[in-house]
């Protein structure tokens, strides 16, 4: 299986992982139809749970990992430390930092569930995992 990481530690950071992206694509000869489904559900994952994350939170990274599987498959991974938050949930959340986060989650995971294939939240390690799969084709 083919990897690449990328660590994010800001909302600025965001637009050199796409960049990461888009050049693991390219590549691999991944179709750029695929490529903008999955650019547009790591921007809205990101952004969210980059809006979550407290200060003292800020300070660990995102690790971005992305694979391609021997089936052809791209896996996006997701890994990033702090208190527990499933963005595929967000208002189901223990905890709530602020109360414009309140509407986190409605386009924003509606398009991350449109462009993926699989997608799950797992806490593993204290860490907070997201995985999701796109068919290559």
């Amino acid at each position: 299986m083919n990897t690449q990481k990328i660590i994010i530690h800001s909302n600025s950071e965001t637009f050199d992982a796409i960049a990461g992206l888009e050049q693991f694509a390219k590549m691999y000869e991944i179709p750029i139809v695929v490529i903008q489904k999955i650019n547009i559900a790591i921007k809205e994952l990101l952004f969210s749970i980059l809006g979550y994350r407290t200060i003292k939170e800020q300070a660990s990274p995102i690790e971005l990992a992305l694979s391609l599987s021997t089936g052809g498959k791209l896996i996006i991974e997701l890994r990033y430390g702090g208190t527990a938050f499933n963005p595929f949930f967000p208002n189901n959340q223990a905890v709530k930092k602020q109360f414009y986060l309140e509407d986190i989650g409605s386009l924003g995971l509606h398009l991350v569930r449109k462009c993926m294939d699989s997608y799950y939240y797992q806490q593993e390690n204290q860490l907070n995992v997201v995985s999701m799969c796109k068919n290559r084709v």
